[in-house]
């Protein structure tokens, strides 16, 4: 069985491959959302065919299920620095 680290939905893609393939902040949010969804839909498939006893495999799945929730934990996060931000911004007198 192979060991992989697990790191954060694209937090790296988003300083490096967003400047250098011209995206948008909004784009680059978009994507990331979608990967998250699609993490989150991976791990409840994943908990159902264990549920249903069609997959075997405790640790894939109670993988799949925390990556998803580690990746919903840090988006969360970010949209909240994000909205922190907009509201400092607003504050702010010109």
């Amino acid at each position: 069985m192979e060991i992989r680290s697990i790191t954060s939905p694209n937090l790296r893609d988003w300083r490096s491959s967003s400047l250098q393939d011209g995206k948008s902040f909004a784009e680059t949010l978009k994507e990331s959302v979608k990967q998250v969804d699609n993490l989150l839909k991976q791990g409840d498939a994943k908990a159902s065919e264990l549920v249903l006893g069609n997959d075997k495999d405790i640790a894939s799945a109670m993988i799949a299920v925390e990556k998803a929730s580690l990746s919903f934990q840090l988006m969360t996060q970010i949209r909240n620095k994000l909205v922190e931000a907009y509201e400092e911004i607003m504050r702010m007198q010109v």
